[in-house]
This record gives C-alpha cells, sequence and structure tokens, in this order.
C-alpha cells in the first residue's frame, strides 16, 4: 500500500503541476506538494483503515492527512534549495504520517 500511495502521490503532484502551468514555479511546487502529500497520505489511511484492526473511524485519520497535506508542501522547500539528491520532503513526510498513523491505531485500542 505505501507504494502505491507514493506512486499516487507523485502522479498527483506531476498533474497539479501541469495544470497550474501559468503560476510561478514556487506557487506550482506549493500545490503540487500539497495535493501529493493529501493523495499519499489518504491512500495510506484508506489501505490501513480496510484492515481488520484498523480503525474505521474517520475523525482518527484526519491528523494523519492533516500532517501528510501538510509535509507534503516541503515540495517547493527541496526546489528551492536544489535538493535533487538529497530531499527534506521525504522523511519528514514519512515521519510525520508515521507518528499520526501510530496515534490513530493507539485511539483506536483506547476506544
Amino acid at each position: 500500500m505505501t507504494m502505491v500511495a507514493f506512486v499516487c502521490a507523485v502522479n498527483a503532484a506531476i498533474f497539479i503541476d501541469g495544470q497550474a502551468n501559468g503560476a510561478d514555479k514556487m506557487m506550482r511546487n506549493i500545490l503540487a506538494g500539497l495535493a501529493g502529500g493529501f493523495i499519499g497520505s489518504a491512500i495510506m489511511a484508506l489501505g490501513i483503515g480496510l484492515l481488520p484492526a484498523g480503525p474505521r473511524d474517520v475523525v482518527a485519520w484526519l491528523q494523519m492527512l492533516i500532517t501528510g497535506t501538510l509535509a507534503g508542501a516541503l515540495l517547493a522547500l527541496d526546489n528551492a534549495l536544489g535538493l535533487d539528491q538529497t530531499s527534506v520532503l521525504y522523511p519528514v513526510w514519512q515521519a510525520g504520517v508515521a507518528v499520526r498513523l501510530a496515534m490513530a491505531l493507539q485511539r483506536r485500542r483506547r476506544g
């Protein structure tokens, strides 16, 4: 599911970047990052939510969706700093979504 989320997030970011063709490059990167971050975290939430132990409560996943979406905007920082070989986006997004995923699963256990 992680690989599917990554591929869909990248494709969503590419699509949004293409749709915002006339905008400034920084704005395109922010919009593409937000879209990719949202799609990636939404697919991760959907995949985990479909598991038998996964929480079915949408509220449990909102923090993960918000974190993933906002962390996706780091794509603009990666591009502004010219980070072709390394990335700020990927480790921050992964860590943020993982923490929020753990919180959602703990909420399920307590609830």
